[in-house]
Order: C-alpha cells, then sequence, then structure tokens
C-alpha cells in the first residue's frame, strides 16, 4: 500500500470526523464527539469515505437524539409549594 493512500485515506477519515467532534463539542457532548471522530478516523483507514461519512452521519444522529432527550425542561414540583400553610 503506497504511503499517499495511507494518508489520504486517515485525512478522509478525519474530516468526515470533523461532523460528531463539532456536534458533540456544541452540544455538552464531547466525549462522544471524541469517540466518533476516533471511529471515523478508524474506517477512514480501512475504506475510505465510504464507510467515514455514514459513521459520521450515524455518530452526529446519535449526539443530537441523546441531547434532545437531556434539553427538556424541568417539570414544576408542587411538593415545594407551601401556601396551605
Amino acid at each position: 500500500m503506497d504511503i499517499a493512500v495511507i494518508i489520504g485515506s486517515l485525512v478522509g477519515g478525519a474530516l468526515a470526523g470533523l461532523l460528531p467532534l463539532i456536534f458533540g463539542k456544541k452540544r455538552d457532548k464531547a466525549v462522544l464527539g471524541i469517540i466518533g471522530f476516533v471511529v471515523c478516523l478508524i474506517c477512514g483507514f480501512i475504506l475510505g469515505l465510504l464507510l467515514a461519512l455514514p459513521v459520521a452521519v450515524i455518530f452526529t444522529v446519535i449526539i443530537i437524539v441523546t441531547s434532545k432527550k437531556n434539553d427538556t425542561p424541568p417539570s414544576i414540583n408542587n411538593d415545594q409549594d407551601n401556601s396551605n400553610e
């Protein structure tokens, strides 16, 4: 395998991995974003952008879905209402 092919596939994986990395940092899921970036690097090395891009999209969707679950507003607790006394 030529060194240019290896470097090119790693750069492609890194570019694809920027998608989950940026979304992860913006949505307070930095660990998941870093994991997505590393997995995209590995996938880029194995099969290039054919594998790295779908993996990046899947990690980005996971980050968006899990951050929406955490963004729900807290419910109003009526137990702390002391107006009955």
